[in-house]
């Protein structure tokens, strides 16, 4: 079982918000390594140069797609997270304009949570279903004569027990 298998599983069960938002968090990281923490944590303040302004421009901008992604109740992966993980986490993008990955922590942890106690058992256990159900078409494919059409069931075969009398032979 991958990753990708994991999340079709989501995607079928109409619960791929979570593992969306970690999809994303983890495309938003990668844009912040360019950017100085400083830069980040008071991200208001003058770049130090151009090439930093624009990657930070990136940011704000993938920032934004995330925000009306995950944290709008109109959006269809908007995340099941407490108000006191929200509230917090509002604070600090909003008033003091701390957009460093580490304002997520909370919400990460929560959607790992998440993930963890309820989405990936559920995974686990279809999974195990699949798994049997492969193993029961295997079995009888293997029970089934090389030279029989795999189209049609499989012949019953009856063979006669030597100690128990036969109608033919009964009163002979």
């Amino acid at each position: 079982m991958s990753l990708q298998d994991f999340h079709n599983f989501l995607k079928k069960e109409h619960s791929e918000e979570n593992i969306e938002f970690y999809t994303a968090l983890q495309e938003y990281k990668r844009l912040c390594l360019e950017i100085p923490s400083e830069v980040l944590k008071h991200s208001e303040s003058s770049p130090p140069n151009e090439a930093i302004a624009l990657s930070l421009k990136a940011v704000k901008a993938k920032l934004e797609d995330m925000l009306k992604i995950f944290f709008n109740e109109e959006s269809q992966y908007d995340l099941n997270v407490p108000i006191r993980l929200k509230k917090p986490f509002f604070h600090e993008i909003n008033v003091v304009k701390n957009i460093h990955p580490d304002v997520f922590d909370g919400i990460l942890e929560n959607v790992l949570t998440m993930l963890k106690l309820s989405s990936f058992p559920n995974f686990m256990k279809e999974a195990q279903k699949v798994q049997v159900a492969i193993n029961e078409v295997s079995m009888a494919s293997l029970n089934r004569p090389a030279s029989a059409n795999p189209a049609l069931p499989p012949k019953v075969v009856t063979v006669a027990d030597p100690m128990t009398p036969s109608l033919s032979t009964v009163g002979s």
